[in-house]
């Protein structure tokens, strides 16, 4: 298990890129989660079915219809206009492991339904090995590649629309309702958290070390 993806090395980055990268972070350490809680359903622990349903919940309403979203609706049209072309690989394959999320949620979702609890934690852990990798791609790849092509981009635009996004996903304050969930999975898990600092300068948060 890894406490926070792994980032290039230390350069000055718009803020719209820290915010994916933190919220990386925020999804890397609820699949740390996962996968520990994986690994005690086959080691003989009963299973914690409100831990699995949150997660689910969690990986649904955060990651992929706000984190993927912003990808797919904002930064990766971004990259489009400034001439990235729409096969290249980091392009293809963020899409594509996005696509697989959805297939691999719907499973976990109908296996909590109907699944014996070796099989959840099979789905459960298997999406967290899987997407632990895509999110190592977008820290290594997509998003060093955003830094050097929107470099010149209004930061401030970029950061509107995210928040857009998150209105639409879940309301004013779901975005830090969910960050607290992600958080206490963690602690129910005993795995490091890693928050956020706020979204915009003039906003809400749930930064490392918050109180929430």
């Amino acid at each position: 298990m890894q406490n926070q993806t792994d980032q290039p090395a230390a350069v000055q980055q718009p803020r719209f890129i820290e915010v994916l990268f933190e919220e990386n972070n925020v999804i890397s350490s609820v699949l740390n989660a996962i996968e520990k809680e994986s690994i005690n359903v086959f080691d003989g622990e009963d299973m914690e079915i409100d831990f699995w349903s949150s997660a689910a919940t969690f990986l649904e309403k955060f990651a992929q219809n706000c984190h993927h979203k912003k990808e797919e609706a904002v930064l990766i049209p971004a990259l489009l206009e400034r001439g990235l072309a729409a096969d290249n690989s980091v392009i293809v394959g963020t899409r594509a492991d996005h696509k697989d999320g959805i297939v691999r949620l719907h499973k976990l979702r109908e296996l909590l339904t109907t699944g014996n609890p070796r099989s959840i934690a099979q789905a459960g852990g298997s999406y967290a090995f899987v997407f632990r990798e895509h999110l190592q791609r977008e820290n290594m790849g997509l998003y060093p590649i955003a830094q050097e092509t929107l470099s010149n981009l209004n930061g401030n635009k970029m950061l509107k629309s995210f928040q857009a996004i998150e209105r639409e996903a879940f309301g004013t304050d779901g975005r830090d309702s969910l960050i607290r969930l992600g958080k206490m999975l963690c602690q129910k898990a005993r795995i490091d958290f890693y928050g956020m600092k706020s979204l915009l300068p003039s906003g809400g948060g749930c930064g490392e070390g918050c109180s929430c």
